[in-house]
C-alpha cells in the first residue's frame, strides 16, 4: 500500500506523536467521563480476578490503548503488540495483564498457555496446554 493509499497516516513519529497528544487533550468532556467510568469498571474487576479459575486470551493491541476506548484513529497507533488479557469465567470483562494486580498477573504469566487466541481476523482459536506462551 502507498502513502497515497494511506492519506491520513502521519509521515514521521513527530507528527504521529503530536497528533496523538492533539486528538487525546481534545476528546470531549463526555466521552473522557466514559473513557473514565469504564476505567473504574476494569480497575474494580481486575480486584475479582481468581488467578486459579481465569480464563487468559492474547490479541494484538496498542499498548496505549488496549480496551480501544479512546477511539484513537488507528493510523496514530504507534505500538501494537500481542497483548494478554484475563477474566473470570463467564465474565464480559477482559483485563489487560498490565491492570491486573502485580501477584496475579505473575500468577497467570505462568500459565501455559492462554485458554484461545484471538486471530487478527478476530477468529478464536482454541488453545491446548502444551506449548508456553
Amino acid at each position: 500500500m502507498t502513502k497515497a493509499e494511506r492519506p491520513n497516516e502521519p509521515s514521521s513519529m513527530e507528527e504521529c506523536c503530536a497528533r496523538r497528544q492533539a486528538y487525546l487533550q481534545n476528546i470531549d468532556p463526555q466521552k473522557r467521563e466514559a473513557i473514565e467510568a469504564f476505567h473504574e469498571k476494569v480497575r474494580a474487576e481486575a480486584l475479582r480476578i481468581d488467578p486459579e479459575r481465569a480464563e487468559v486470551a492474547f490479541w494484538w493491541a496498542d499498548d496505549d490503548d488496549p480496551y480501544q476506548v479512546s477511539g484513537m484513529p488507528v493510523e496514530l497507533s504507534l505500538c501494537i503488540g500481542r497483548e494478554h488479557f484475563a477474566r473470570n469465567p463467564g465474565s464480559d470483562i477482559w483485563i489487560w495483564f498490565d491492570d491486573l494486580p502485580k501477584e496475579t498477573a505473575e500468577k497467570l504469566k505462568h500459565r501455559r498457555k492462554p485458554s484461545f487466541t484471538i486471530t487478527c481476523d478476530g477468529d478464536a482459536i482454541w488453545n491446548g496446554i502444551d506449548t508456553p506462551i
